[in-house]
């Protein structure tokens, strides 16, 4: 069961350190850059299609760190069965 929660623990923090890098990536070119934001960003993308992207952009981010998590679970067995 300890297994479980190292999981879900790696899962999270991987999930939420990735979903948090493109939300301060898109909030430092709007504030430090706001000609280009307004120029090409506002007038391309819709605030609607932004908020579909970002949630395209977390799902793949929790399908990504699940596969990470239990790639890195797999490995730490594989070694445990080999010793």
């Amino acid at each position: 069961m300890a297994d479980v929660w190292v999981w879900i623990k790696a899962v999270f923090n991987i999930w939420l350190g990735l979903v948090a890098l493109v939300h301060t990536a898109e909030q430092i070119t709007e504030r430090f850059c706001p000609r280009f934001w307004s120029q090409t960003v506002d007038r391309y993308v819709t605030v609607r299609c932004r908020k579909r992207i970002f949630i395209g952009i977390a799902v793949f981010a929790f399908l990504w760190s699940n596969f990470s998590a239990f790639d890195d679970e797999r490995q730490t067995s594989s070694a445990r069965l080999a010793d």
